[in-house]
């Protein structure tokens, strides 16, 4: 206190001692702004502007000018204003001078008039002495000065006394030789006056003489040779003559030197008429000179001293229960509307002055409150003996918790103040409790003791229900009405400030009573507070680990904005004394705490440190015993034990800038009691030193590193757009020629696969035709759902089509490997008849069974082994967007299964053509051909789909439109050599064309028209038409005579009907001609013989013509 009326002397004595001048330049000295806080002012200043402790300062004042000594011209020319008419005269100025040795003379002020001769002039001659000559004398200063340190020249005059003049370094008067130019220029003898309206020059001199000029600039000639090559700052002129004190002020008191302004020429005047190459260079480090400059604790008080003489008596900004009321003079009235809905109504406030104070008056909130939040502020009134006290108490808990419970902001009529009050209740609660267990612990005695045990269940409801009713206060039904709290987060810190107080009375009953706990555990798990209390000794304390596995499973299905839990704290204790000691551990976890005190700096808008994670609060204790006492002690926080926790936190991808931080509420309460301000009197700090982030393998999750034990921790992140999502960026490795290759691609393998199925195929190469055409489709389509039809971020999905369209590419390449396979099987079987007569006794099931395995098994065991080891790298990255396997690892998973195939599938068409060429004059040339053409279907399929799939997957690697292009080409006629070499080439299905031909044209060629012969159809013939083909027998058979009856007639046409209508039923052509012919011989054995003559008179068709047409009669 002796202190801070000390330091309140000291700015009285200095602002009186050392008024403002009025002189000073308004727009770099602007009037102070007075900003009202609780318990103190601010003042407020404009951009690149300070509070000095006097008034408003431009940054650009405290500056210093450097003359660089360049060859061009450099000097400062006033300008700005004119130098007025002056009979006594005072300048100071700091000046720091460089090494120079190329000059005798250097100038630093120069002033003249319409006479030649300069009536002012400061300068250096010998690079360090001072020389001035004013008017018509000359004064040197013997004591030269230090180069390369900075020094403060004052300069003190009057005019009309040629000896009365001042010159002090430093503060201290120095020698002063002086000398007359009387014999020089005589016109100046009587001179006592420094006329207005002439040239003033810093850092340069004009030439007096007529000697040839180096630089000229504009009517001037300059002496570049004299120019000063140094740094000057604070340079002021007064036009009065300044005292010795003051002027040893200027050299060593900063109060004096931060609020004098020259009332002839300010330091700023000289600054805006800077001309050449001078540098402006700020701050100035003058300051840093002086051993009395303002510390932040004098500019303080020296704000709140200037605001309160401006503002006089009045009372000052005050938020209460959310309601702001502004600075009031005194007297004044202030009304308010209630917050929230208009029907809440108004209240009011009277600042009331007290003699020469102001204070605001009581303030009834009651036209603010709800109805109900009054009834539980009259239910919650406490007023009984202190042995029912605690059962009373839990009750009243009880009853809080089931109101609490309900969602009370249905209504509009709620608002903040509701909510501030039932903060308040819960406040009133906590301490009531608080002050029931400190009264058993400070003023023990041993009959106390079964009153504390008797208080142990009902203190564990009192807890339980108390940390419901928080629970509920800080669910996201009631963000509308802590939105609604001004501060934002300042309620909230006394709500968790009344947590802490009931967990560490619960701490203090665990620690008492562990043997009633199993385990020394207790926990409380609710809808948005998850907390753990557990009572440890030494040994368990150094191997304490916690993991929140419930709560996590609770918070993912509560708040489903932040995915974030798995909080897990690590204990690290290494101390290996006192191993009897007891410590009690609490951990809280908040799921929505980030909501209410979301560290933004910008108001309720930030992109900067937000809360990116669930609250933690720790909070380790040591047991402290009473003596004589085996249930009473009281608990000593703990704080240099290092923790670790581990959270999980939102990683997006306009997320980064990840931190651990802790809460600091040292400023939220004063001596006990929370302090309404207008202000946050909470933050979140961030030190490495303290608490270190640190990343860990697992997916976004980070470990806190803290030295500290007790605190409340977060992570924060950098949080630009939570919601935004990059703009999607895929690689499309198929292109418009890739899809048009695609589709007939499939298209041929489709027909190839119809056809063959409608035909009705049965050979073993048929079989594998089929299979390999439905393989390259389904390999075809599920690779354009892998580059294009499926959304990435469905990860299982996706990973399902990369294993589908990795499998059919080596299934393709599997069953043209069983081409391969069945090709050699046959030419093996046609070269050797005696194996090929053995094989037939083997089940064609079985080697279709063979096929399937090899087609479709052997590549799905190839696919389940790559995944298995390579697991996630199995997969493409999912900042590719495709579905497909990792191609940056493409020779293992890609390259090396697909070439063991394709070398297994070469080696055997090797041994097949080995085989061939061997056995070839063996078959006839029939044989051989197809032999030939099944080898080169087999050869260019193998070539065709290697170089389709490598294009397919180059513009992985190289986004070029030419692979799509050789993708699209390639890919369409490997489609068109399948159908030609495996559908229309066939031996089968050419067999079984020609086939279907012949018996067509068997159908054609054989007309029998039958008509009966009766009385009226004489002269009418039928006729039957048989193919060259027919056994000669049936041939000669319908050769009949003209003369047989007409009952012969009809049988013979009528046998050759059936005969004919049986043979469309049949298959077989050569059972069909059998039974006609076996037939007509039964039906024609009794007939005699047919002559010569009587064939030809029928006009009967020659055996060896292509048609034998039988003529019946």
């Amino acid at each position: 206190m002796r202190i801070v009326i000390f330091l309140y002397s000291i700015v009285i004595f200095t602002i009186n001692k050392f008024p403002l001048i009025k002189t000073c330049n308004s727009a770099y000295y602007p009037l102070t702004k007075c900003l009202d806080k609780l318990d103190h002012y601010e003042c407020i200043c404009g951009q690149g502007q300070l509070w000095n402790g006097y008034t408003c300062v431009a940054d650009a004042v405290d500056s210093r000018l450097v003359f660089n000594g360049s060859r061009v011209p450099s000097y400062i020319e006033l300008d700005s204003k004119t130098f007025p008419r002056i009979s006594e005269l005072s300048i100071s100025f700091w000046i720091r001078i460089w090494s120079k040795i190329d000059s005798s003379q250097h100038t630093i002020l120069f002033y003249k008039t319409d006479d030649a001769q300069p009536v002012l002039l400061v300068s250096l001659i010998d690079n360090s002495h001072l020389h001035v000559e004013l008017l018509n004398n000359i004064y040197d200063v013997s004591i030269p000065l230090s180069l390369e340190q900075w020094h403060h020249v004052s300069i003190a005059h009057n005019l009309s006394q040629s000896e009365n003049i001042k010159i002090m370094i430093n503060g201290t008067r120095v020698v002063v030789l002086v000398s007359s130019k009387v014999h020089r220029y005589e016109k100046r003898n009587h001179q006592t006056i420094i006329d207005s309206g002439g040239d003033f020059f810093v850092g340069q001199a004009i030439r007096t003489t007529n000697l040839t000029s180096n630089s000229m600039t504009g009517d001037f000639e300059f002496d570049i040779q004299r120019a000063f090559y140094g740094e000057i700052a604070f340079l002021n002129l007064w036009q009065k003559m300044l005292s010795d004190h003051e002027l040893h002020q200027l050299a060593n008191d900063c109060h004096a030197q931060r609020q004098e302004c020259g009332d002839a020429v300010t330091w700023m005047d000289f600054v805006n008429d800077i001309k050449g190459e001078i540098k402006i260079h700020w701050p100035s480090g003058i300051y840093s000179l002086f051993g009395n400059c303002p510390t932040p604790q004098w500019l303080h008080e020296s704000c709140d001293n200037y605001c309160r003489k401006l503002d006089g008596p009045h009372c000052k900004n005050e938020s209460q229960s959310s309601i702001i009321w502004e600075k009031a003079v005194a007297g004044q009235r202030i009304v308010k509307h209630c917050p929230g809905h208009v029907k809440n109504g108004s209240v009011y406030r009277t600042c009331q002055r007290i003699e020469q104070i102001a204070r605001w008056t009581y303030v009834d909130y009651s036209e603010c409150t709800h109805p109900l939040i009054n009834a539980i502020e009259q239910e919650l009134d406490i007023s009984v003996s202190d042995k029912e006290e605690i059962f009373v108490l839990r009750e009243k808990c009880a009853f809080l918790a089931e109101i609490t419970s309900m969602n009370l902001t249905m209504t509009q009529l709620y608002s903040s103040i509701d909510l501030i009050l039932l903060i308040e209740q819960i406040e009133r609660l906590t301490k009531v409790l608080t002050s029931h267990f400190d009264s058993l612990t400070q003023w023990y005695s041993s009959s106390d003791e079964s009153l504390y045990l008797g208080d142990i269940n009902a203190t564990l409801h009192i807890h339980r229900y108390l940390v419901e009713v928080i629970s509920n206060l800080i669910d996201e039904r009631y963000a509308s009405l802590w939105n609604g709290t001004n501060p934002l987060g300042n309620d909230f810190i006394r709500l968790l400030t009344s947590l802490k107080r009931l967990t560490t009375i619960l701490a203090q009953v665990l620690i008492n009573n562990c043997d009633q706990f199993p385990g020394c555990l207790f926990r409380v798990y609710t809808k948005n507070i998850n907390q753990t209390i557990n009572v440890l000794n030494r040994q368990e304390l150094n191997s304490f680990f916690y993991e929140n596995e419930n709560t996590q499973v609770k918070f993912s299905s509560i708040n489903t904005k932040k995915s974030l839990n798995t909080n897990r704290t690590t204990l690290i204790y290494d101390d290996k004394t006192n191993s009897s000691t007891w410590y009690s551990v609490s951990i809280t976890s908040l799921s929505t705490a980030h909501l209410y005190i979301p560290n933004l700096r910008l108001g309720s808008i930030s992109k900067y440190d937000n809360i990116n994670s669930h609250v933690v609060s720790i909070d380790v204790k040591l047991r402290k015993p009473i003596q004589q006492s085996n249930y009473f002690s009281t608990l000593v926080s703990t704080d240099k034990i290092p923790i670790l926790i581990t959270m999980n936190y939102l990683n997006y991808d306009n997320i980064s800038g990840n931190q651990c931080v802790y809460l600091d509420t040292t400023n939220a309460f004063t001596h006990g009691q929370y302090k309404a301000t207008l202000f946050r009197q909470w933050q979140w700090l961030r030190s490495p030193n303290i608490c270190d982030i640190s990343q860990i393998p697992v997916a976004d999750r980070a470990t806190c590193s803290c030295v500290i034990s007790n605190g409340t921790f977060a992570i924060t992140s950098d949080m630009f757009d939570p919601n935004w999502r990059p703009v999607e960026f895929r690689l499309y490795p198929l292109g418009l020629f890739s899809y048009i290759g695609s589709f007939i691609h499939v298209s041929f393998a489709l027909m190839t696969l119809i056809m063959l199925n409608y035909l009705r195929t049965h050979s073993s190469a048929a079989y594998i035709h089929k299979h390999y055409s439905f393989v390259l489709c389904c390999s075809q389509i599920i690779l354009i759902l892998a580059f294009n039809g499926i959304p990435y971020h469905h990860s299982l999905l996706c990973r399902a089509v990369a294993c589908t369209t990795h499998f059919f590419i080596l299934s393709s390449y599997c069953w043209l490997m069983n081409e391969a396979f069945n090709l050699y099987i046959q030419i093996t079987y046609t070269t050797h008849p005696a194996v090929a007569g053995a094989s037939t006794a083997l089940s064609d099931a079985a080697s279709k069974y063979r096929f399937l395995g090899m087609g479709y098994i052997l590549p799905f065991c190839i696919v389940t082994l790559l995944a298995s080891i390579k697991k996630s790298t199995y997969f493409m990255s999912i900042k590719m967007r495709l579905c497909f396997i990792d191609l940056d690892d493409w020779l293992k998973i890609y390259f090396i299964p697909i070439s063991a195939i394709i070398f297994i599938t070469i080696m055997v068409m090797i041994f097949s053509a080995k085989q061939h060429h061997e056995s070839s004059y063996t078959k006839n040339e029939k044989a051989n051909e197809v032999i030939v053409t099944y080898t080169g279907g087999i050869w260019s399929q193998l070539f065709l789909i290697t170089i389709s799939w490598s294009f397919a997957i180059l513009p992985y690697f190289y986004d070029e439109t030419i692979l799509r292009l050789l993708h699209g080409f390639f890919s369409g006629l490997q489609g068109g050599f399948l159908f030609l070499s495996f559908f229309l080439f066939n031996d089968e299905i050419r067999r079984h064309y020609r086939e279907r031909r012949r018996q067509l044209r068997r159908i054609q060629l054989m007309e029998v028209p039958y008509h009966s012969s009766t009385p009226g159809s004489e002269g009418q013939r039928s006729s039957v038409v048989l193919s060259s083909g027919s056994p000669p027998t049936i041939r000669h058979g319908a050769n009949l005579s003209t003369s047989e009856s007409p009952s012969k007639k009809s049988a013979i046409t009528s046998v050759v009907s059936n005969m004919l209508n049986r043979n469309r039923l049949r298959s077989s052509p050569r059972n069909t001609y059998e039974e006609m012919k076996w037939t007509l011989r039964r039906r024609s054995s009794g007939e005699p013989s047919k002559s010569k003559k009587a064939c030809l008179n029928k006009n009967v068709i020659s055996e060896d013509a292509p048609d034998y047409r039988v003529t019946v009669v």
